[in-house]
């Protein structure tokens, strides 16, 4: 099994905090890239599917995703099709 495979598990899996920088790295084994931020910056964090231009935004929540961000992306990317678990 591919360290891809046992992040995605482990994502599909979580039932608490989930680190950020591991969601990272799964967007990016998912397919998806960050876009630059326009502007200031600030914390919002947005991320874009090459193929299918869905795009993830989130709040940059620091070390880690609490539960409630795990469950809401997660079914974010199940709808979007680009993750199944």
């Amino acid at each position: 099994m591919s360290q891809a495979d046992k992040l995605k598990e482990a994502f599909c899996r979580c039932q608490a905090d989930f680190p950020f920088s591991d969601f990272v790295r799964l967007l990016g084994s998912l397919g998806y890239e960050a876009i630059k931020s326009k502007g200031s910056g600030g914390s919002r964090r947005r991320f874009v599917h090459t193929k299918t231009k869905h795009i993830v935004t989130l709040h940059d929540p620091g070390k880690s995703m609490g539960s409630g961000m795990v469950k809401e992306k997660r079914q974010d990317l199940i709808d979007a099709g680009t993750l199944v678990p």
